[in-house]
This record gives structure tokens, C-alpha cells and sequence, in this order.
């Protein structure tokens, strides 16, 4: 036992060893927690042929000409510690679908009951109660919006459409106390994901609900549809399905590959998995 050691139980140094961790016990039990944890989420995802609302802003074409023409499975590399943070905003999610904006009557979505199992209801405001076994809340559980479409090869889920004055999209994002304070309008990157949900949807609007983690503030701030942001999103998605029509990497007007890298030998070039194939390319 007196073996382990923080540096033992998490080997990566940049993560500094709490205040509050003296005993050897606790820094046994630590190691514990995450061995555990890392064996059953290291997880394989199976290749899907869709793209989703998430990736699309910095997606590289050339990149996703390539797993999609060779069907790649990919690998979940979320740690230990990204996985908590996932699981904050997973629980900060549920808390106000389902304890604010739901009993508020503003959140249009599906309903099931924990103690029954039973579907409530579909594309509705929250019901009071369950109509089986009449159940009140917390069991009244919130199921968040599927959205696909096979034409576009499109799929994603939502985090709810708002019932105002107008339907609107709803996007919830939680963030650390400073980045929190520093929000007055959303990124670009998520105005890239919730446009093309609005897109879909055939909504005109976005409520982005921005919430602290550490202190449960939230703030909200609308988004207007940018026709823009859509039509730039279609075409990177036609360019990678007609080059896979083709069988040939996509290429730029000017005739250089449809790379996002400048240099072969930068991080992510080489973490690329397609780092051969692609610096391979010569400009035509």
C-alpha cells in the first residue's frame, strides 16, 4: 500500500495535487476511482455516416473525406477530468429542463415517468402528473429532441424548443465562473452548431442559457438565424459527399487539397489519422 502516490495514481503532471489529499489512503482511493472509471468508458465509436450540428464549424474536409471514404471508427479520448466537467453540465442540463423551464410550461419536448416508465407525453409542455400512475415531479423525466435528416445526412439532439412568443431553439452551455462572467454574445463555433438546428427545425431563433458551475448564475442571451452560417455549413457538406461521389480529395477552386493545416509537421497535422494520405497531395 505504501507504494502508491499521486504521482501513481494520476501520471499526468499538469494536474496538481489537491490541498486537501494528504493521507495515502485517500490518494489509494483516487487511483481506484479512476482506474475504474477510464475501463469502463474507453469506448470505440462505430462509424456513422451523418454529420453533426457540433462538429461542423471546424471541421476539416480533407479529414472527413477520408473517414468517410474509409469508414473509420473513432476513439473517445475524454479523460477523467473532461468527463466530470461532461457530467456537471449533463446534470446542470436536467436541473433546468426539468425543474425550471419545464414547470415554467415554456419547454416543448417528450415526457416519460421514472416510476412508471410511461411516455407522458410527446412534443408538449410538461404534464403535471403522470396519466398511469400519477406521479408528480422529480419523477416527470425530459427526453431532449432528436433531429435528422437523411437527406443532409444530419443528425443531432437538442436541448429543447422554447414555447414564447415565438418557438425558439433552446441551447444550454455551462461554463466556469470567469469564462461565465466574460459571455456577452455566444461563439462563433456555437452559432455555427445551433444554426443549422434552426435550419432543420424551421425556427427563426435561439435562447442560449449560459450557466455558471460554480455558482448556478445563468444568463440568457437570443441569437437570430444566420442564412449565412447555414449555406456555409451546406457547402462544406457538399463538397466532402461530392468528392466521395467522385472518389477523389476534395479540392479548392485554386486546386489545393481541402486542408485546414498549413503545416505537415504542426500538432494536430500529426496527430491527424490521415496525416499520410494528406500531405501525400500535391496542388494541382
Amino acid at each position: 500500500m505504501s507504494s502508491f502516490s499521486w504521482d501513481t495514481a494520476i501520471p499526468d503532471k499538469k494536474v496538481k495535487k489537491p490541498d486537501w489529499m494528504k493521507e495515502k489512503s485517500q490518494e489509494i482511493l483516487m487511483k481506484s476511482v479512476v482506474h475504474l472509471f477510464n475501463e469502463k468508458n474507453k469506448r470505440i465509436k462505430k462509424f456513422e455516416d451523418y454529420y453533426h450540428p457540433s462538429q461542423v464549424y471546424d471541421m476539416c474536409i480533407l479529414q472527413e473525406y477520408y473517414r468517410r471514404t474509409y469508414k473509420v471508427d473513432s476513439i473517445d479520448e475524454s479523460d477523467f477530468y473532461m468527463r466530470l466537467m461532461a457530467g456537471a453540465g449533463t446534470a446542470a442540463h436536467k436541473h433546468f429542463q426539468e425543474h425550471i423551464f419545464g414547470p415554467a410550461k415554456v419547454l416543448v419536448g417528450s415526457w416519460t415517468c421514472s416510476r412508471c416508465a410511461n411516455d407522458i407525453g410527446t412534443d408538449c409542455l410538461m404534464p403535471d402528473s403522470c396519466s398511469f400512475c400519477g406521479a408528480t415531479r422529480p419523477h416527470i423525466l425530459y427526453k431532449e429532441v432528436d433531429v435528422l435528416d437523411e437527406k443532409l445526412k444530419i443528425r443531432g439532439r437538442v436541448d429543447g424548443i422554447l414555447a414564447l412568443d415565438e418557438d425558439c431553439l433552446l441551447e444550454m452551455k455551462t461554463k466556469g465562473l470567469i469564462a461565465f462572467q466574460k459571455i456577452t454574445k455566444p461563439s462563433r463555433k456555437e452559432l455555427f452548431q445551433v444554426n443549422i438546428y434552426m435550419h432543420l427545425l424551421n425556427l427563426n431563433e435561439c435562447m442560449f442559457t449560459y450557466i455558471a458551475r460554480d455558482s448556478y448564475d445563468f444568463k440568457f442571451i437570443v441569437a437570430k438565424k444566420d442564412a449565412s452560417i447555414v449555406n456555409e455549413v451546406l457547402h462544406k457538406i457538399e463538397t466532402i459527399e461530392i468528392a466521395i461521389g467522385k472518389g477523389e480529395p476534395p479540392r479548392k477552386d485554386d486546386g489545393k487539397p481541402f486542408r485546414r493545416c498549413r503545416k505537415c509537421d504542426s500538432g494536430t497535422a500529426r496527430a491527424c489519422p490521415f496525416h499520410e494520405e494528406c500531405w501525400e497531395l500535391v496542388d494541382e
